[in-house]
């Protein structure tokens, strides 16, 4: 992990300091799921650094905080969010509740301070609470590289491509990304242009999709199909036609996958 000085410059007083339980909400709404990749991908990686860019209320840090700790490795995580919801949050009515609007603001940050200090996670996530893309420059500039980097943020295809654009530098020669809802038709579109662009494979498992150097990067785990290597698509064909449909809407010019 070569951080430089980014935790000592901005967080001189550990950003949990003072905070107990009692004063914050505990929530258990979430979209965690397939719990098995994180745990593969930590287990695999053995990570210095996370980086999380989406965290929501919390609940996939906690758990990658958890499988570290089980591996006694000593991990830090940086958590990058506003805490402000997405689109999706205002403009649907089944979501809007999730936000917790009170005079104005939502109340999600709260909710992600309650449940990792009652998980007594406090001791090794560290919230970064700004836009993605302006996370990123700040994590370039102070020279932090992640072994492994989680993208939950936006979910259209112009924010996944810069997420993913923006982060990948910030890897580890040998470190992992991957993200979540890989069956949204505008994300995988994103996953797989950049992967064509920087000679990367994908590989999938439940909703989670892997950027792959190699065929043999997941050698051993079970249940991971390899969707894209050496430019080559193999996607399931009803991921296919998903996609398709969803280009067709676009320019013409674009490549299928």
């Amino acid at each position: 992990m070569t951080d430089g000085t980014f935790f000592t410059t901005l967080y001189p007083r550990h950003p949990f300091a003072g905070l107990i339980a009692e004063d914050f909400p505990e929530d258990q709404q979430s979209f965690f799921y397939d719990p098995e990749v994180f745990a593969d991908l930590v287990r695999r990686t053995r990570p210095q650094l996370i980086i999380e860019v989406g965290t929501w209320k919390g609940h996939s840090a906690n758990a990658m905080a958890d499988i570290c700790k089980s591996e006694k490795l000593g991990t830090k995580i940086i958590c990058v969010d506003t805490w402000l919801g997405s689109q999706e949050h205002y403009l649907l009515e089944q979501w809007r509740p999730t936000l917790h609007i009170e005079h104005g603001r939502p109340k999600v940050w709260e909710r992600f301070i309650g449940n990792t200090i009652r998980r007594s996670n406090h001791d090794c996530i560290f919230p970064l609470a700004l836009p993605a893309a302006t996370a990123s420059v700040v994590l370039s500039e102070m020279g932090v590289k992640a072994n492994l980097i989680y993208i939950d943020a936006g979910h259209e295809y112009d924010d996944v491509l810069s997420d993913i654009s923006n982060y990948f530098p910030l890897l580890e020669p040998d470190g992992i990304m991957f993200g979540d809802d890989f069956h949204h038709p505008p994300l995988a579109r994103a996953v797989h242009e950049f992967a064509a662009s920087a000679r990367r494979g994908v590989a999938r498992k439940g909703g989670k999709w892997i950027y792959l150097r190699d065929e043999g990067e997941l050698g051993g785990l079970a249940g991971y199909e390899i969707v894209l290597m050496n430019g080559r698509s193999i996607i399931p064909s009803r991921l296919r036609l998903a996609l398709r449909r969803f280009l067709a809407r676009k320019e013409p010019n674009h490549a299928t996958v």
